[in-house]
């Protein structure tokens, strides 16, 4: 006694299979897209990424430096969303530009002129800057500069789409000091150290 394989079941198990094989190149096909979606989302956001730097501006007459600026620059492509700026002298946060110049110790008297521009929860243009202090009077200049090397910035700023980054530079004398640059989840404000001016 043989047994008849009967073609419904063969035509059944065949269509069976052929579901299955359909079924994982579907399943395949969703994987790669979410990848593709993935790629495409992370090069829309670097699209607009911003990229925030520190910048110095010297201007000499006959070796006598008579204008110095910081300068606070986005050079990257979409704005620089700024959440804190952070000033310190000698490690000590300061939080406006009067608390800075009188941790200076500088002699009684000592007249005190510049112009600077707001860094707090200011928005920087792609390619635009921020003149964050200027002094114009060579005396000034004279009397600031050797306490300059004991300053530091910090900033934290964000794109478009939430992503973080924290600036951080110690010294601004010279240009050949180097800045940190740090991707960060979120930006943490401490109230009390916030640099406000």
């Amino acid at each position: 006694m043989s047994k008849k394989i009967d073609a419904n079941l063969i035509v059944a198990v065949g269509v069976l299979i052929a579901s299955f094989g359909a079924l994982f190149v579907y399943m395949r096909q969703a994987s790669i897209m979410t990848e593709q979606t993935k790629i495409l989302l992370e090069q829309t956001k670097a699209n607009t990424w911003p990229h925030v730097s520190y910048g110095l501006s010297r201007t000499f007459d006959n070796d006598r430096l008579n204008d110095f600026k910081i300068i606070v620059s986005n050079k990257g492509v979409g704005p620089a969303i700024v959440n804190y700026c952070k000033l310190s002298y000698k490690d000590k946060p300061v939080e406006t530009w009067k608390a800075f110049f009188e941790s200076l110790d500088l002699k009684k008297g000592t007249r005190i002129t510049f112009n600077n521009e707001s860094m707090f929860e200011q928005v920087i243009a792609a390619n635009d800057r921020v003149d964050f202090i200027h002094f114009t009077d060579s005396t000034m200049i004279k009397t600031i500069y050797p306490f300059l090397k004991h300053m530091s910035i910090e900033i934290c700023y964000n794109s478009l789409h939430g992503d973080h980054w924290i600036l951080k530079r110690k010294g601004f004398q010279t240009g050949l000091t180097s800045s940190s640059r740090e991707k960060v989840s979120t930006c943490k404000r401490d109230s009390l150290i916030t640099f406000r001016q």
